[in-house]
């Protein structure tokens, strides 16, 4: 199971939860075009260091620039 986690800010919520140990894994993902604005999707999965699998997602406001 996978919880997933909707933000606004995929960089700065990445970047929080890799400070206590989560560690990403696999790539950045984008869908193009999928977002709520009409812009790009964006995802990717971390595991924490409690070994629990997350997902973060940026459906608005992405720009696949703001690779992770």
């Amino acid at each position: 199971m996978v919880t997933g986690f909707l933000t606004p800010d995929i960089r700065a919520t990445a970047k929080a939860i890799q400070e206590p140990g989560g560690a990403p894994v696999g790539d950045l993902h984008v869908a193009p075009h999928f977002g709520i604005d009409g812009g790009d999707y964006g995802f990717r999965l971390y595991r924490a260091p409690e070994r629990r699998l997350y997902v973060l997602a940026q459906n608005k406001g992405f720009h696949p620039e703001d690779r992770l």
